[in-house]
């Protein structure tokens, strides 16, 4: 990945920082995978912090009036050509059933839904 100078939402929660406390004082966007548990506050934390995102979420994340109270705001999708193997807690690979989608919002992607390719 080339360094475009950007500071990317990571290390404090990494480190055990809250995303629902932290406010975005010292990155310019967040790239993350959300529990899908909390799939619904993430998206809303997101939108409110007001800074660019990628969220990887299942493609039916696009449903629910709840959600689409917040898509509404401007969205931008990635969606990915295959389904994709997540690592649970316990280091195990677990082979998802679901599509997924990288959601996006003032990333300023070249069209509003891509296609992309998992190698």
């Amino acid at each position: 990945m080339i360094n475009q100078g950007y500071k990317v939402n990571s290390s404090d929660i990494l480190t055990g920082g809250d995303y629902f406390l932290s406010e975005p004082d010292n990155w310019d966007c967040s790239i993350t995978n959300p529990p899908f548990s909390k799939k619904n506050e993430w998206i809303e934390r997101s939108y409110e912090l007001g800074k660019p995102f990628a969220l990887l979420l299942p493609l039916a994340a696009l449903e629910t009036a709840r959600r689409q109270a917040q898509w509404v705001k401007g969205l931008q999708l990635i969606i990915l050509n295959k389904r994709l193997n997540f690592e649970t807690p316990n280091n195990k690979d677990s082979h998802c059933w679901f599509a997924s989608m990288w959601a996006t919002w003032k990333l300023n992607l070249p069209k509003d839904i891509i296609f992309g390719k998992v190698a």
